[in-house]
């Protein structure tokens, strides 16, 4: 097995893990072959990452937060409040799910097939919801809607909603009613008249 670079046995596990996961899914995925495919010995897997799982997280995070980055570049171009929901929502129940093949269903496929021994936290959601709150707050006029990230309650619904959109786009492909439901959501969370007036004048202006 030819040697990889000390400095880039990191990057080579993960870029290999990556392209195994996407082609084959998580489960089907073994140690084994990202080893062959990295040119990295298991052992020397194991002084980089405690496990399969491990791998994934060391994926899976920074490939959230750079899909999450690029949708509020996305949703900070839209002129309107509504416009910016919008777009909010149709990138957490359709574009994010959808990206990459469909790379957030490993996420789910690797949890719900984890071994109670394997460490596990939540903290990841949590920070993102965090994020999308914030987001939120920016667009709803100020003091207004705070109902709606009270808790992260509305993210927190979101990203429950994102899993479902994830698993039904491995299963069936593209929703065809994403868009809907989330101009549903904004039309919801406008329904307020107070919000609505203050809405309605930022987009004269």
């Amino acid at each position: 097995m030819a040697q990889v670079k000390k400095l880039d046995v990191r990057d080579a596990i993960l870029d290999s893990a990556f392209n195994l996961f996407v082609a084959k899914g998580y489960t089907k995925s073994t140690l084994s072959e990202i080893s062959r495919q990295s040119s990295v010995t298991m052992s020397n897997i194991y002084n980089y990452f405690d496990s399969k799982l491990d791998i994934l997280m060391a994926i899976y995070y920074p490939w959230f937060d750079a899909q999450l980055t690029q949708l509020f570049k996305d949703v900070g171009s839209q002129k309107s409040p509504r416009a910016k929901f919008i777009k909010l929502f149709t990138g957490l129940l359709q574009v994010i799910p959808e990206k990459d093949g469909g790379f957030a269903n490993l996420w789910l496929e690797a949890i719900s097939a984890r071994r109670p021994d394997e460490p596990y936290s939540r903290e990841m959601l949590f920070r993102l919801e965090e994020r999308v709150s914030n987001l939120i707050r920016e667009i709803l006029p100020k003091g207004q809607g705070t109902q709606f990230t009270e808790q992260n309650l509305l993210s927190h619904l979101i990203f429950m909603a994102f899993d479902g959109f994830a698993i039904n786009y491995h299963n069936a492909g593209s929703s065809k009613r994403a868009q809907a439901i989330a101009e549903l959501l904004t039309d919801a969370i406008f329904s307020s008249e107070k919000i609505l007036r203050e809405s309605s004048l930022a987009d004269d202006r």
